[in-house]
C-alpha cells in the first residue's frame, strides 16, 4: 500500500505533507524512509520539490486543536492516546521526533511513535490537485477576461453586458460551464474594489 493511502502517518510523513504536499515525496518517506528530512531541508537545490508551507503550520494546527495526534507517553508504553493540544505549546517538531527542550536536561521526548490520521491531514492541507478539483471555476482566468473586456469596452457598457461577454469567453476558452450572474457580480465587486 502506498504511503499516501495509509490510515496513519508518522511525524516525518506529516511534516512532508504540510510543507510540500507531494504524494511522490511522501512515498520516499515510507517505512523505512529512503530520504532524510534534514537532508531535504538542508539541500533544497538537490530536489525538485517546492515548499508550499512552513512546518509551523503543523504545530499551530496541533496547538489550536484543529488537528489531533496520537502517541505513546514516554513514561508508559502501554497504548496510544490522543496528545492533548495544550502539550503542543511546549513541544518542538523536528522530524522524525517531537521533543521538549529542558534548560538542564536537553532534549526530552515526552511522546514517542506519534501518528496522525492521514485523512485529517489531507483535509486540512489538500494537495494542489485536490484544491483545484474542488474549485468549479477558474476565477483567476475569469478576472483576466473581465479586465480585458473592461479595457476593450470603455463606458458606458452595462454590467449585464460585461457578464454576458465574460460568460461567452470563459465558456470558449476554458470549455467549462460559466459561473452564474450572481457569482459574477460578487467577484466583480471584489475586483473593482481591488483596483
Amino acid at each position: 500500500m502506498r504511503s499516501f493511502e495509509l490510515e496513519y502517518w508518522d511525524v516525518t510523513q506529516a511534516a512532508v505533507w504540510v510543507v510540500y504536499r507531494s504524494p511522490d515525496l511522501l512515498e520516499k518517506f515510507s517505512d523505512p524512509p529512503s530520504e532524510s528530512w534534514h537532508g531535504l531541508k538542508m539541500y533544497p537545490s538537490m530536489h525538485k520539490y517546492e515548499e508550499v508551507a512552513k512546518l509551523s503550520e503543523l504545530a499551530n494546527a496541533l496547538e489550536n486543536g484543529i488537528l489531533k495526534a496520537f502517541g505513546l507517553p514516554n513514561d508508559s508504553k502501554q497504548q496510544y492516546i490522543e496528545i492533548p493540544n495544550v502539550e503542543w505549546s511546549g513541544l518542538t517538531i523536528a522530524p522524525p521526533i517531537v521533543y521538549r527542550q529542558g534548560a538542564k536536561s536537553g532534549k526530552f521526548e515526552p511522546w514517542t511513535d506519534i501518528k496522525f490520521r492521514s485523512a485529517d491531514m489531507k483535509r486540512q492541507w489538500p494537495s494542489e490537485a485536490q484544491s483545484k478539483s474542488r474549485e468549479l471555476h477558474d476565477w483567476e482566468a475569469i478576472e483576466k477576461i473581465w479586465r480585458n473586456i473592461v479595457t476593450e469596452n470603455p463606458p458606458p457598457i452595462s454590467e449585464r453586458k460585461i457578464i454576458i461577454l465574460i460568460q461567452e469567453r470563459y465558456g470558449e476558452q476554458e470549455s467549462r460551464i460559466p459561473p452564474s450572474r450572481s457569482q459574477m457580480q460578487k467577484h466583480m465587486k471584489e475586483w473593482q474594489v481591488a483596483d
